[in-house]
């Protein structure tokens, strides 16, 4: 049975781990061979496998903590709390981070490549249970990606229209719902945002789907902000109800679709509190 890892080993492959992550926010080419190779290197004899197993860990981590992860490197949450730890430190400390974030990709990415449908890029949604693995832990950041996502308003409005476009080419194209497809409306943009949705779409049959729109360049395990009131509208209107979880967004987009009350697809973390006090 392999030995458990050390600290230096686990010191080793974080720092390997975010050498690939500034890399890849800056929008730079990278190869994941040549820094599992890098890491092996300095390690006990580990195989390209478990460095690779390591790399998902660690992925997991910054998942459960609402940062940014390597999108090629899936979460894998069974960890040992020595990475966490780890990970949790490298975050705290920026991990050189913040210097990406000029013309980092996930603040403006490209724009998607081409005229792409509904079924081009949909996928199957993750698991809740993949969502996260609890912790007490609480770290301060210095950069904080979800709020990053969730306080971009140009990234948003740019996914809204990119589902509008597919929402008509949807009806249009698949549906042969030429009529349908043309009143579709972007109510975010022409009512305000307080409707708890973004889009007034269609079935095929004619009947309403009311779409929320969450966009991130980031990975498909990436969490998202949810208000109160889009989770009350998805309870409400569970019948209608659709979350476009677009991500990947740039060059080739993903997405995936919640359907329903959000709090029976998603695992919902209170993450503020409300103050207030006597009269």
């Amino acid at each position: 049975m392999p030995a458990a890892w050390s600290t230096e080993e686990i010191e080793v492959t974080v720092a390997e781990y975010f050498a690939m992550l500034r890399l890849e926010l800056a929008g730079l080419p990278y190869k994941k061979t040549f820094h599992n190779e890098r890491a092996r290197r300095q390690l006990n004899n580990r195989t390209k496998a478990s460095v690779e197993f390591k790399f998902q860990n660690i992925s997991a981590v910054l998942v459960n903590h609402g940062h940014a992860y390597v999108r090629g490197y899936l979460p894998a949450q069974n960890y040992q709390s020595a990475l966490e730890i780890s990970v949790l430190e490298w975050i705290a400390g920026g991990a050189g981070l913040v210097e990406a974030l000029p013309g980092c990709v996930l603040v403006d990415p490209p724009e998607p490549q081409g005229t792409l449908g509904f079924c081009d890029i949909l996928v199957e949604p993750p698991e809740p249970a993949r969502a996260a693995r609890a912790s007490q832990r609480v770290v301060p950041v210095r950069v904080d990606f979800v709020r990053l996502d969730a306080e971009n308003r140009r990234l948003g409005a740019r996914g809204e229209e990119f589902a509008l476009e597919l929402e008509r080419r949807r009806l249009h194209d698949d549906e042969r719902r030429r009529d349908l497809s043309k009143k579709v409306r972007w109510v975010a943009r022409d009512e305000g945002d307080g409707l708890g949705y973004d889009i007034a779409s269609f079935e095929g049959d004619g009947r309403p789907r009311l779409i929320e729109v969450k966009t991130t360049a980031s990975g498909k395990y990436f969490p998202f902000t949810l208000t109160r009131n889009e989770l009350a509208v998805s309870k409400a209107e569970a019948a209608s109800y659709h979350l476009y979880r677009l991500y990947e967004f740039g060059e080739d987009p993903r997405l995936f679709v919640l359907k329903g009350a959000l709090d029976e697809a998603c695992a919902l973390t209170p993450t503020q509190f409300r103050a207030a006090f006597r009269s």
